[in-house]
């Protein structure tokens, strides 16, 4: 299953759709990693003819976008706006992000499938997978408990993902800041300073600052049970990266890819956006 070519404008994929209904349905991804676990899924499933693309290959303009009012102009929302577009004919996989926070103002349709979790990565976010993942790092870098671990890593995650949506909120312009330098690493826990993290991320600016920290205050009792609800995928990539003291120029590539041999398609199956997937790709 792969793509190629030039960009297809939605006008004319809504037009084929409406002119031959009973063409497959075609799968829409935000990047290349979604679409190759995706294509992994279907092919042990055992579900042929269906092709996943990547929504790079549409050119969906910012003038739809804003016709939606979809106000951030990223391949998530360019996901929101094909589903909305064609809302039953094609299947637009999106991560939730931070739907489990604040109620979505976009609006949902037949088409549009939202990850269980924050994010892709959240569905092997567990200690056995996790564990897998160690098989291949010398003993001086394996925890000595992955339950311990992996709660020691969400507590951190969930700090980091409300500072990221208080940003979305109170200052969507401001860069985000690597979380490296504020990491310490000790025996088999991570230790975050976020007080420091925090001032650096708003460049000092106390009046900026407090509007952070109030917000952040304000939000943390919302905040779900699970933390993989949460979440940010590229943030947990990185606490590892940096638990492992892997420093490659490509590392957060080759954790990316080491997850993807140590999930199995059980894991997907059984959780709740794997599932309608599939029913609604059977009908």
């Amino acid at each position: 299953m792969s793509n190629s070519g030039l960009r297809r404008q939605v006008e004319e994929l809504k037009t084929r759709y409406e002119l031959e209904p009973s063409l497959p349905v075609e799968i829409y991804v935000e990047g290349s990693l979604d679409k190759s676990i995706i294509e992994w899924f279907l092919k042990k499933e055992k579900i042929d003819e269906i092709y996943v693309y990547e929504i790079e290959t549409i050119e969906i303009s910012k003038k739809i976008l804003d016709s939606l009012t979809l106000d951030d102009e990223n391949n998530r929302t360019r996901l929101i706006a094909l589903a909305n577009i064609i809302p039953d004919r094609i299947a637009c996989i999106i991560d939730s992000d931070f739907d489990f926070l604040d109620n979505p103002s976009y609006q949902s349709t037949t088409s549009l499938f939202k990850t269980d979790f924050a994010c892709l990565e959240m569905y092997y976010f567990n200690p056995e997978i996790i564990e897998k993942l160690f098989l291949g790092f010398p003993p001086s870098n394996t925890p000595s408990c992955y339950i311990n671990f992996i709660e020691n890593l969400g507590e951190i995650l969930k700090k980091i993902a409300l500072i990221r949506f208080a940003k979305s909120k109170v200052a969507k312009s401001l860069p985000h800041k690597e979380i490296v330098k504020d990491l310490i690493k000790e025996n088999s826990t991570i230790k975050f300073d976020q007080d420091n993290y925090l001032k650096k991320y708003v460049n000092y600016q106390k009046e900026l600052l407090a509007k952070f920290s109030d917000f952040i205050a304000k939000t943390t009792p919302q905040i779900p049970q699970d933390c993989r609800l949460i979440i940010q995928g590229h943030d947990f990539i990185e606490l590892l990266q940096f638990y492992c003291d892997v420093k490659q120029r490509d590392a957060k590539e080759i954790f990316q890819n080491l997850f993807y041999s140590c999930i199995d398609i059980e894991t997907l199956k059984n959780e709740k956006m794997f599932i309608n997937l599939v029913q609604y790709l059977k009908k």
